[in-house]
């Protein structure tokens, strides 16, 4: 026979895409800190970057072990952008972009711990300029290769910066020759900003020294690492091997007080003058690097810091740009720390070495001070995680309550809060949800499932912008 079953509208009116979305965010645990951010600067404080650290003191790591349900809301439920530096072993350092702090006030943000467990880890959303080089397009999209052979290369996996979902490799030239560089395709209109990167660089120079007790041969200690910034990609745009004029911090490397410290004979290949000429250095400089003809390139000391760099060891470089009293030069600030004590001691070293300077330009390149063309010696220098970000006299302090409380979300199908929707008692406004082009994330049938990514063919993939606010 046939069977024959009806049910009335009324008995299944609550079996809507609005009960699957609840009883998904309701099953899957979420939870939520407050954060509070002080602003010490007597200015406001727009768009400003802000470095958070986590560690067992004040966050649950077993809540989200890997961060990737990670979210930052502000209290109009807005998401902030932000960019995981690090995270190993029970620790984490991330950089959130801040709408606006105000001046001498304090600011409240939520961190929020929830499902899908897919990352929104973004540098180019936090940073004014930013490069970890884990995409083929830095070579080319974001740097522009002026000099040397440049590739990306990987981490060992016990490396401290190593981590899977975040940060697997570096850009690198290796056997690089002299003053091998890359620039950026991109500058900077801000007039006071802050540079980091994390760099280190390696050879195999030895040199003779004369003292008074003789003539030795000696290794050359120190990484030759060169960041470059106020660059102008074409200063001297008739030349083929250093159109380029810019400023450098070098940790070691080689310089010329008066004349020219390179030159070519060809067109296309850098020499260094003798060692007499152009004598290598194993502190940290400051040196201006440009063309003075088709031929010559100087590479002039303006200041310089007695200190111990050393090869094969990682460092976080630091440079502060910023307007200087005197109408159309910049005062320059350089420093750089290990970076094992930056990441395990959350230390770095004060400013080490400062001067004033006429910009060339608004570009930065990453190279070396060195390099050589000598197929017996070695120069390699390699880096990651190149940001700028925005300057103030006094760093905001962040306050990490440790209060993670779970929370029962109720997430309302709605349309997006421009159209000045609320829910509740509150004025939170409401959290909504988009497609997904990337496709990552669960659709309906894949919430009714219990699934935290599209694994059916069935149904758009949906993204939540916001999230849910308990009332006071």
């Amino acid at each position: 026979g046939t069977i024959n079953k009806t049910d009335s509208i009324e008995s299944s009116q609550y079996v809507t895409v609005k009960t699957v979305l609840d009883a998904y965010h309701y099953r899957k645990p979420a939870y939520i800190m407050p954060i509070y951010i002080y602003n010490p600067n007597k200015e406001d404080l727009t768009d400003f970057q802000v470095k958070i650290i986590l560690d067992s003191s004040n966050y649950d790591f077993s809540k989200d072990p890997d961060g990737k349900g990670l979210k930052f809301i502000d209290k109009k439920n807005s998401y902030i952008p932000y960019w995981i530096e690090y995270w190993k072993d029970g620790k984490a350092i991330i950089w959130i972009k801040i709408p606006k702090l105000k001046a001498q006030d304090t600011t409240t943000i939520y961190l929020i711990s929830t499902y899908p467990k897919i990352s929104g880890s973004n540098g180019d959303g936090v940073f004014e300029l930013f490069d970890d080089f884990e995409y083929d397009y830095s070579i080319g999209g974001k740097w522009n290769d002026l000099y040397g052979e440049w590739d990306y290369y990987y981490y060992d996996i016990d490396h401290p910066l190593y981590n899977e979902d975040y940060n697997k490799r570096v850009i690198g030239c290796e056997y690089a020759p002299p003053v091998a560089r890359i620039i950026s395709v991109d500058n900077i209109s801000l007039k006071n900003y802050i540079v980091e990167v994390d760099a280190v660089g390696d050879n195999n120079y030895e040199y003779y020294i004369e003292d008074i007790r003789g003539t030795w041969l000696v290794d050359h200690p120190a990484p030759n690492i060169m960041v470059g910034y106020l660059a102008h990609p074409q200063h001297f745009w008739n030349t083929t091997t250093h159109p380029d004029a810019f400023y450098t911090f070098d940790l070691g490397g080689r310089y010329r007080k008066n004349g020219p410290a390179l030159y070519t004979n060809d067109g296309s290949t850098l020499n260094w003058n003798n060692l007499s000429l152009a004598p290598p250095f194993t502190g940290i400089m400051i040196c201006k690097e440009f063309s003075v003809s088709y031929w010559h390139v100087y590479r002039e000391m303006i200041n310089y810091y007695i200190s111990s760099p050393k090869k094969e060891r990682w460092y976080r470089i630091k440079l502060l740009i910023k307007e200087s009293e005197v109408k159309g030069f910049k005062e320059v600030y350089g420093t750089y720390t290990s970076l094992g004590n930056y990441l395990e001691d959350n230390f770095e070293n004060p400013w080490l070495i400062a001067t004033e300077v006429k910009p060339y330009g608004s570009h930065f390149l990453l190279g070396t001070s060195w390099g050589d063309n000598d197929p017996d010696y070695y120069q390699h220098v390699y880096f990651d995680n190149f940001r700028v970000r925005k300057y103030a006299p006094k760093e905001p302090k962040v306050y990490v309550t440790g209060k993670m409380i779970r929370i029962y979300p109720l997430i309302y199908i709605s349309p997006p809060r421009a159209y000045g929707t609320y829910y509740g008692e509150g004025t939170n406004p409401n959290p909504y949800f988009v497609e997904d082009p990337s496709g990552e994330h669960p659709s309906i049938v894949d919430m009714l499932a219990g699934r935290d990514k599209r694994e059916w063919k069935y149904g758009y993939s949906i993204k939540l912008i916001g999230f849910y606010l308990p009332e006071k």
